[in-house]
């Protein structure tokens, strides 16, 4: 679920979110594996950028992480047409792309199959003809 932090967030409410942060409060994932800074690049407020220092302070990997759709925050801000936030995400991204190098490929929902196949067949559990995992399950 989506606590205080992503509620004040998602709403663009400086005071809130900092009053939140200064009490200690910690930054999580919402049940679609959004970060507050997701919910402040949706949310279109004037005040967006100027949270987002106090969002990646308490939680940097939020800049770079991607909810169960695959979308950055930047991503987010862009949906809404927030221009300001979007460029101002932009430019926060490429200083840490300039510093580990290029991001990986977007991910597709289903990109978790190979790995899991080239895994399950690893450890014997898909046979040769590559049937899924949990059909396989179904009958044992």
């Amino acid at each position: 679920g989506r606590t205080a932090l992503h509620w004040a967030a998602g709403r663009g409410r400086a005071d809130a979110v900092r009053h939140l942060l200064a009490l200690g409060a910690r930054v999580k994932l919402s049940g679609n594996q959004a970060s507050p800074l997701h919910d402040l690049a949706a949310s279109g407020s004037p005040n967006a950028p100027t949270l987002v220092q106090d969002l990646l302070a308490a939680a940097p990997w939020q800049l770079t992480h991607r909810d169960n759709m695959g979308h950055y925050p930047v991503d987010k801000a862009r949906d809404v047409g927030d221009k300001t936030m979007a460029h101002h995400l932009e430019a926060l991204m490429m200083t840490v792309v300039g510093k580990r190098g290029p991001t990986a490929k977007p991910r597709t929902p289903s990109s978790w199959m190979p790995s899991c196949m080239s895994a399950g067949k690893a450890r014997g559990l898909v046979g040769s003809d590559e049937r899924p995992l949990l059909e396989g399950a179904a009958r044992a």
